[in-house]
């Protein structure tokens, strides 16, 4: 994502991209993640959560070699492919992998470093954005996408030394013995680790139980009023994410800072570090005011605070050569931040927490189809809006569609921080108009787990900071 704010300009000046084709090329980056995410589930169940993630680095390796190697437009898009396809890769394995070998007690902090991780490559990707940028642009926008390919192979390394299989994965496939070995290793002394092994198996039945009960189509028709509020909402906060404008923004910010007066790249890159190391700074009081405050309040400011910023940004830009860049760049980090203190985190929070177990699956895939659809949409318009409208008129018609999400969260959004079923229910039948009891119906008939097995490191699913991460 962070190469893909550098890396802009330099191709439009090189290659001699028009705007439609420039914005194709960053858009497509979400638009074929989200193949590959659909691809993965099927790769990690073949051949491992392990190799899966090999997989992935390999895919995104190809990607980026044939980018760097590409003499034409065509041949950059075929890299393109590949790249997005890796991303998709990744973003479903991630997930999968933390939930299944982390213990419970440790895996909301688990959850955080891989947060973190993510806002430090974006860091990094800002730092080598900055260092290629005094290069002739044939060579930087090559520099900066070969940069990324020092990340997928520390991961092919952490694959083939480091990281342990899945011990869920392998009971799937009756490898009970290496199971138990991978257990002993990442659990406490003192568990039961055959009593672990048990319990997945429990687990494992019980979720293809479930997942026979639901059917994409009572999802996607939602024939009770009650689950359709509820992918409304759940889906809805998804899409939401995207239509804030987050990755248009974050995708054209060079754009954005030279329409805004600073001309200078030195100053344009030192801005985005400075932008980088805010989002990785928020991360954890993120977490805390999720928890604390509650999703809903953080999302509904979050919404607030980006219309205020792209207001702000429009009423600068309006005012042409007489605009105030340190006010431009003020409400751009208003913007950033607004977004990673409640928008970013609370969207996946929200939808993994609003479906319950049953359909959550299927639920939070809906979700991640949506929200990548929506950001291959906002950010293949950027350039024409701004074209057409001016970047006043663009932050005017963005900061409206935020004035909407907040509309839209206020409306639909139900407070799901420490929430049972039978709670939600309450709020989606007063909602659908439906009875409470046939909410509940209409939920698939969610079963009971045993207890004990909420504090077992290796079931999937259950816990809501990881499938927030997803």
């Amino acid at each position: 994502m962070s190469i893909n704010s550098s890396v802009g300009p330099e191709l439009e000046v090189d290659l001699k991209l028009d705007h439609i084709s420039l914005e194709m090329f960053i858009a497509s980056q979400a638009a074929f993640s989200c193949i590959g995410a659909f691809a993965a589930s099927s790769i990690s169940e073949r051949l491992g959560r392990r190799r899966a993630f090999a997989v992935a680095a390999l895919t995104f390796e190809v990607g980026i070699i044939i980018m760097v190697s590409s003499i034409n437009y065509l041949m950059l898009m075929i890299g393109r492919v590949a790249l997005g396809l890796g991303i998709g890769f990744g973003l479903a394995a991630d997930p999968m992998y933390i939930s299944e070998i982390s213990p419970a007690q440790h895996r909301g902090r688990l959850v955080t470093w891989s947060e973190t991780g993510i806002n430090v490559g974006i860091v990094i990707g800002f730092l080598a954005g900055y260092f290629f940028s005094r290069f002739p642009p044939a060579h930087a926008w090559r520099g900066m996408f070969l940069s990324g390919t020092v990340m997928p192979m520390i991961m092919l390394v952490l694959v083939k030394w480091v990281m342990p299989e899945s011990p869920r994965w392998l009971v799937m496939k009756g490898r009970l013995k290496e199971a138990e070995e991978v257990l002993q290793t990442v659990s406490p002394a003192d568990v039961d680790v055959s009593q672990i092994i048990v319990e997945i198996q429990d687990d494992i039945e019980q979720t293809i139980k479930d997942g026979e009960k639901v059917r994409w189509r009572d999802l996607i028709c939602c024939p009770g009023k009650g689950i359709r509020v509820m992918v409304i909402a759940g889906v809805g906060t998804a899409s939401c994410q995207q239509f804030c404008g987050i990755d248009a923004v974050l995708f054209f910010m060079l754009f954005v800072m030279k329409r805004a007066g600073i001309k200078s790249k030195d100053a344009q890159f030192q801005f985005m570090l400075v932008l980088g190391f805010i989002k990785l700074f928020l991360i954890p009081i993120a977490g805390k005011i999720l928890d604390k405050a509650g999703r809903r309040p953080s999302i509904l400011y979050s919404a607030a605070g980006m219309a205020v910023a792209c207001f702000g940004l429009s009423f600068n830009f309006a005012l042409g050569d007489k605009g105030i860049p340190q006010l431009a760049l003020l409400m751009l980090v208003m913007y950033m931040a607004s977004f990673s203190l409640g928008m970013g985190p609370g969207a996946w929070l929200v939808a993994s927490e609003i479906f319950p177990t049953a359909m959550r699956s299927k639920g939070m895939s809906l979700a991640t189809v949506c929200n990548r659809a929506v950001a291959t949409l906002m950010a293949s318009t950027v350039l024409s809006l701004a074209k057409a409208l001016t970047w006043a008129g663009y932050f005017c018609v963005l900061a409206l569609i935020n004035l909407a999400v907040f509309a839209f969260e206020r409306r639909y959004l139900p407070e799901t921080k420490g929430k049972t079923l039978e709670e939600l229910a309450s709020h989606f039948a007063q909602l659908s108009g439906e009875s409470e009891s046939f909410v509940l119906t209409s939920f698939a008939a969610q079963e009971q787990q045993p207890q004990a097995s909420q504090e077992l490191p290796t079931i999937i699913g259950r816990n809501l900071e990881t499938d927030a991460n997803t």
